[in-house]
């Protein structure tokens, strides 16, 4: 609570605003304040202590503030309605050109408009209760989930953009105004929504402003949009502006508080001419600098680890860095750094055809399997003048972020050339994402690991650690999935039956299930493993990975995957547990697999190609596929007492099986093997031998080296690529970890992904 003194010192500073009229600076809304206070504290201002807090910062101003309270509200929105058109995103004298360039562009917009305005205008009605249990115009309960997007009104946009799509129909103003009405006057009676899905908590507060913002500056350009219908808006502006200001006094991570920021920010870089606003907007910048730099890593992706809450961080910073130039406000170096930054991350990640594997909670609409990267592209390109960005945005203005982009960068983004990437194999290490590819073309392979969890906010994390996804030939060939908070298979589609990961005993990643508060459908995993990761190298000719988790210690098998990616032909994947107890070892794919046989599973891709998965160890597996929906998974499953290797060729291309153990390609030949001697001296202990055009090329598991004078066993089987062999020397690079470093006739253990010879 404030104290009495510190009370009196902001009625000072702010007059009649921030007590009576706007608030008072307060702890969080769902914790802290009792609810009468709250209300009462943050009372909507009037028109007197408006006025009281308007700067007189010009003649225009000094005048307007010496009228009667009557006269001057008209002249105040007058002058307000003027130099609104070059500080908003676009210029509401232009607001008809705009609309017109936006349907011309999305022709297919102007029906989805207008169903999504019927939809909101049928469902909710115009003064709306603000609190649940609450019904719709047809009698039906309204869920949590939709409550919470009246709240956010999610679809008023589209309600402002149908009145000028039908002729000015005076009922979409009338809508929107006797929504801002209805809240305002819940408001003032104390009767709307708290807890868990609260009304004015800053996530939901924030993306109504954005929304009531919008439609404030296109009505603008509308006769029917009366000075007394602005006045209306500049109080509720004001009042959600005191709010958002009082609830966001400390730093919390994540993108609610953020949401808020932008919209505080927004409010006060667009009425600069109100004292409160220039508190505001320092208390914003201040608290979204720490924002991003906290939640922006250092290698460029938004902390909560998922592309869609990436894309929403780019959206939030995007409206800051347009409005601060729109305003001749700076912004700390740090800020664009990091802003940029964001892009080049989605560069690096991305697919051979230029778009985003599914990452972590994604709930936007297009692909199932995949994210599109048109729309954030073409913001980076047009922002900052990037030809890389400008390779990956299409041709098409970006449709989502139409409205937050000036006429100057919108017609200058055709003309902007295009720079092909050129990133192969990378690793977002501080996210914990690393991409193995071997190209940008059509035929190019590419797999991503998921190695990362964010301690300080899981809620987007899914039971996927050191899950893959893969892509080849221009088709995902082991895809993760999008999710819908509002639909059953949520908590499915988040956990490891829905991922390409390794299992023991049935016991996924992802355990005890937290649903939030407000019952909308959203919810998180309690339990997640945590990564580590041993090794990472990249070359011309393979890349490796090494990590492990902690997921299954509570069954007491510790576990290890490794990831070998021969460019531009295979991969293998080593699943590896040690344990002392028996277990039921699994292997999950995803995908519209068919079983070959109890080792093999195939499918056909896109462009015809065979795509394969396959156990090089000829044991006795059995394979079980599930369908969830339209989700399949295909699960290698076998028993076994004490430590267990799964070795899988992941194999694009004709394959064929020669005897129970072989399988062949025209360049490759893939076999369980127990031993191979490059020479009569030497014996290499091993579980699987790949061949090149017939000569050894990879050693798959190698436990032990033997030799005529010793015999060195590993502590964890490890890697080896034949580099060169000579009459009596072996050349090979070693990928493990380093507990299983080794010397052999070498003075100096070689470092994962390093050298080592060998006399043969």
């Amino acid at each position: 609570m404030i104290s009495k003194n510190r009370n009196k010192y902001l009625v000072t500073i702010l007059i009649a605003f921030l007590l009576g009229t706007l608030g008072a600076a307060g702890a969080v809304f769902a914790k802290a304040t009792p609810r009468d206070d709250f209300f009462k504290r943050f009372s909507l201002p009037d028109n007197r202590s408006i006025l009281q807090n308007l700067i007189p910062a010009n003649d225009t101003l000094k005048s307007v503030r010496a009228l009667p309270v009557q006269k001057a509200m008209p002249e105040l929105m007058r002058y307000l309605k003027q130099k609104a058109a070059t500080r908003y995103y676009f210029n509401w004298r232009n607001f008809r050109a705009r609309i017109q360039a936006y349907f011309n562009t999305f022709p297919q917009e102007k029906q989805r408009t207008l169903r999504l305005a019927r939809e909101m205008m049928e469902r909710f009605p115009a003064s709306p209760a603000w609190q649940l249990p609450m019904k719709d115009r047809h009698g039906q309960l309204i869920t949590a989930y939709q409550f919470r997007h009246l709240a956010r009104q999610s679809k008023l946009p589209q309600v402002v953009l149908s009145y000028y799509l039908q002729n000015k129909e005076q009922a979409y103003l009338n809508y929107f105004l006797s929504q801002v009405r209805s809240l305002n006057k819940a408001f003032q009676n104390g009767k709307v929504e708290e807890g868990g899905n609260a009304v004015y908590e800053v996530f939901r507060a924030g993306k109504r402003m954005h929304h009531w913002l919008f439609a404030h500056f296109a009505f603008l350009s509308d006769k029917n949009y009366t000075w007394q219908d602005q006045l209306l808006l500049l109080r509720t502006f004001l009042h959600h502006g005191a709010i958002l200001f009082a609830e966001t006094k400390k730093y919390h991570p994540g993108n609610h508080q953020t949401r808020g920021l932008v919209a505080l920010f927004e409010i006060s870089a667009l009425f600069p001419e109100f004292k409160p606003c220039i508190q505001w907007r320092r208390h914003a910048l201040n608290l979204l600098l720490e924002h991003i730099k906290n939640e922006v890593n250092a290698d460029g992706f938004q902390f909560e680890r998922s592309e869609h809450y990436h894309k929403g961080d780019i959206e939030n910073y995007l409206r800051v860095y347009q409005l601060a130039k729109l305003n001749h406000i700076v912004l700390p170096a740090e800020f664009e750094e990091k802003f940029k930054a964001m892009f080049n991350a989605l560069a690096q990640l991305a697919l051979p055809d230029g778009n985003l594997p599914v990452l972590q909670d994604d709930t936007d609409g297009g692909s199932d399997v995949e994210a599109d990267l048109k729309e954030p592209m073409a913001v980076g390109a047009m922002v900052f003048s990037d030809g890389l960005f400008r390779y990956f945005a299409g041709e098409k203005w970006p449709q989502s972020f139409y409205w937050l982009l000036t006429n100057k960068q919108l017609q200058e983004f055709k003309a902007l050339p295009k720079q092909a990437p050129k990133y192969g194999s990378l690793a977002l290490r501080q996210t914990g994402y690393y991409v193995m590819r071997d190209g940008w073309d059509k035929q190019s392979n590419y797999m991503i690991i998921s190695a990362g969890l964010e301690k300080r906010k899981p809620d987007h994390q899914h039971g996927d650690m050191l899950g893959i996804i893969g892509f080849s030939h221009d088709t995902m060939v082991l895809p993760n999935y999008k999710v819908h908070y509002n639909h059953p298979d949520y908590s499915y589609l988040k956990n490891s039956w829905a991922k390409n990961v390794a299992l023991v005993d049935s016991q996924t990643q992802g355990r005890d299930w937290l649903a939030n508060r407000g019952g909308s459908g959203f919810g998180k995993w309690k339990i997640l493993p945590e990564p580590k990761v041993m090794c990472w190298q990249s070359g011309d000719s393979m890349d490796y990975f090494l990590g492990s988790h902690n997921g299954f210690w509570n069954l007491g098998v510790r576990y290890f995957r490794d990831v070998l990616f021969v460019k531009r032909h295979f991969g293998l994947v080593v699943d590896r547990f040690l344990t002392n107890g028996r277990h039921i070892y699994q292997q999950v794919w995803q995908g519209k697999f068919k079983r070959v046989n109890a080792r093999h599973l195939s499918r056909t891709l896109k462009d015809g190609t065979e795509f394969h998965l396959i156990q090089l160890r000829n044991d006795a597996f059995t394979v079980n596929r599930h369908l969830f929906g339209e989700h399949q998974n295909n699960v290698f499953q076998i028993p076994a007492s004490g430590n267990y290797d799964f070795i899988t060729l992941i194999f694009p291309g004709e394959l064929v099986q020669r005897g129970g153990s072989v399988f062949a390609s025209k360049r490759f030949t893939f076999e369980q093997a127990t031993e191979w001697s490059p020479s009569a001296k030497v014996q290499f202990k091993l579980q699987a031998l790949i061949r090149k055009k017939q000569q050894p090329y990879l050693l798959i598991g190698v436990n032990a080296i033997r030799s005529d004078k010793q015999v060195f066993s590993f502590t964890q089987p490890i890697h080896l690529l034949i580099v060169n062999k000579q009459s009596h020397k072996l050349t090979l690079r070693f990928y493990g970890s380093k507990q299983s470093a080794f010397e052999f006739n070498t003075t100096k253990p070689p470092a994962c992904g390093g050298l080592v010879q060998i006399k043969i």
